[in-house]
């Protein structure tokens, strides 16, 4: 389906963008004065110099590398043929906008090809941490050429939860900080939180299908709020986005409360 070389040139596009992130990223000293040109989207979310200018360089990496494929990025329309696409890249060219622009390094560039809606690969490169994270269907998940797994938890640990939007049961204490979905994701891919799940309202596609083969691969589960596997071609989303280590899936299912 995609060649080793293939999957080194998407390797170098992917990194070549996070490049341009960091020239415009306030956490390098050098970019300390500079003000990026922002503007809120309509669904609020923002978008800057550096989201597009990355974008451009994923856009201009996958045209010549999969001519013959769809894409479909955060920072461009949909087109209506999306939704039926068999084969269709992902990508978002900066995930954590705001965490960029406050100079944190959570910021990360996602990336998912999708074959009849679900990922058979994944890319998530957080080039201010230089860690590049990557997963193929049936060959393991990585991050920096060494194999990750999840957490070997049978339940859920103290503070082991990254949940939004939603709860758990009381007395199951969750992780205290605010994170980045991209980086609570993988945070449980790498084995440092064993349950992550989002109440989508504000997360698309682009968010999560990377996330999701690297989780699996990794050892993990990802499901909606019934337990099943979810399409994520645009408009196909549920209500709710489950992921763990695999081992406390069903409590995950079983304890969690919709806020509000």
């Amino acid at each position: 389906m995609i060649s080793q070389e293939e999957q080194l040139e998407l390797e170098r596009v992917v990194r070549q963008a996070g490049a341009e992130l960091l020239k415009f990223w306030p956490g390098n000293q050098e970019n300390a004065e500079q003000i990026l040109d922002t503007k809120a989207k309509a669904d609020g979310s923002l978008v800057s110099q550096a989201d597009l200018a990355s974008n451009e360089i994923l856009l201009a990496g996958l045209g010549r590398l999969f001519p013959k494929d769809l894409i479909h990025s955060e920072e461009i329309p949909p087109s209506p043929e999306l939704s039926q696409a068999r084969r269709l890249w992902v990508i978002d060219p900066l995930d954590g906008t705001s965490v960029f622009l406050q100079g944190k390094d959570e910021f990360c560039i996602l990336l998912a090809l999708l074959l009849d809606g679900y990922p058979e690969l994944g890319m998530m490169y957080f080039p201010a941490r230089d860690l590049f994270v990557h997963a193929m269907r049936g060959e393991g998940a990585y991050c920096n050429g060494e194999r990750i797994q999840v957490s070997v938890a049978p339940q859920i640990s103290e503070e082991g939860a990254y949940c939004r939007l939603l709860q758990l049961e009381d007395g199951m204490k969750m992780f205290p900080s605010h994170l980045d979905s991209g980086h609570a994701l993988y945070r449980l891919a790498c084995g440092m939180l064993d349950a992550v799940a989002f109440r989508l309202q504000s997360l698309k596609e682009w968010d999560l299908a990377a996330p999701t083969i690297i989780i699996e691969e990794a050892g993990g589960r990802v499901s909606n709020g019934q337990g099943k596997t979810m399409s994520y071609l645009p408009g196909s989303l549920p209500e709710l986005f489950l992921a763990s280590n695999g081992l406390c899936h069903e409590e995950l299912l079983g304890t969690l409360r919709i806020q509000g």
